[in-house]
């Protein structure tokens, strides 16, 4: 995306990780842009799949209940808050 940018095939692109893209216009040597102040709150949501012929399928049950457990208690925002994506946080 960031050398279609740079080519002029567009003018402006709503990007969801600012940091990732910052980084790719950085490796390509383009600092000729700025950010307006735009904000779109979406909820990310993860999901986790299991095939039904994995040896592990008598685990999904208790998988699935313990990463509900997770999501209740609000674990996975403290996990995200504190390790992966700060920025991204309040729309988990």
């Amino acid at each position: 995306m960031a050398n279609q940018f740079v080519a002029g095939r567009f003018d402006a692109m709503i990007v969801l990780d600012p940091e990732a893209i910052e980084k790719a216009l950085k490796d390509i040597n383009f600092a000729d842009y700025s950010f307006a102040n735009y904000r779109y709150i979406q909820k990310i949501g993860n999901y986790y799949g299991m095939s039904k012929k994995s040896p592990r399928i008598g685990e999904y049950k208790r998988l699935n209940a313990a990463l509900l457990d997770l999501v209740k208690s609000e674990r996975i925002k403290q996990i995200y808050r504190k390790y992966m994506f700060p920025h991204l946080s309040s729309k988990i």
